[in-house]
């Protein structure tokens, strides 16, 4: 008998202190469902402001643009390493 009565009073300690958790964690977390943000989600606005980021932004535009046969020309199509759809590559 003496062991099932340790055994509650031991219950008893736990379920106290569980609810004294639940009651913390409810106190400390938001009400409403948290909804889960996809990958760009999560970066959106990171490089915002950010100088080393726009340097590299136009630094890659230069670069694409520089691709180009003509100004304003669209530029070549990448398909797996066949290059335009007339037979030529980028390096053409």
């Amino acid at each position: 008998m003496m062991a099932t009565t340790n055994l509650d009073e031991r219950v008893t300690t736990l379920e106290t202190r569980l609810d004294s958790l639940q009651r913390l964690l409810d106190d400390r977390l938001p009400q409403t469902p948290i909804k889960k943000k996809r990958g760009w989600q999560v970066i959106l606005g990171t490089f915002a402001d950010d100088p080393l980021y726009e340097e590299a932004r136009r630094l890659g535009w230069e670069w694409r643009e520089s691709q180009y046969d003509q100004p304003g020309e669209p530029a070549p199509v990448n398909d797996g390493g066949e290059g335009k759809h007339d037979g030529t590559t980028c390096a053409d």
